[in-house]
């Protein structure tokens, strides 16, 4: 999210100032029709760096030392699967992090299960008739 607007999404502005309350709602069905994973994520610093192999070391044991993750010590030494003393090893800095591995299919029901949750049993439909006036172009009146 750019920075800008990430410091303006206050819980009081996304209440009193309707694009905002747009801008939170789309960003909030994003996150709930995004499909979450933990994997590892190289760090902002492009350099990789070299460590040398002690006794009684572990691919965990070195990678926590040197702010690293397992999955980038092998992706970067993939001969390296017996560990020597005295062996060289690449890394770069690393971390796991969730990140976004794909979408839940979006349809009107599943965001009304997953945006809504459940509660209000006619909504699917309700946005089934907001969605075919927005593809027709027209304006729909909301009565209380």
């Amino acid at each position: 999210m750019d920075m800008a607007i990430q410091g303006q999404l206050t819980v009081a502005s996304v209440r009193t100032i309707r694009t905002y309350n747009v801008r939170a709602g789309i960003g909030y069905l994003l996150m709930r029709m995004a499909r979450f994973e933990y994997r590892s994520v190289f760090g902002a610093d492009p350099e990789v760096y070299e460590i040398g192999v002690k006794p009684g070391d572990s691919m965990d044991r070195m990678a926590r030392a040197q702010g690293t993750t397992t999955e980038t010590l092998r992706k970067l030494n993939p001969t390296a699967t017996v560990l020597r003393p005295g062996q060289v090893l690449k890394y770069r800095k690393a971390s796991v992090q969730s990140v976004i591995a794909g979408w839940h299919p979006v349809s009107t029901t599943l965001i009304a299960q997953r945006y809504n949750g459940g509660r209000e049993p006619n909504y699917a439909r309700k946005l089934d008739y907001a969605l075919s006036l927005v593809r027709k172009g027209k304006a729909a009146l909301c009565t209380q």
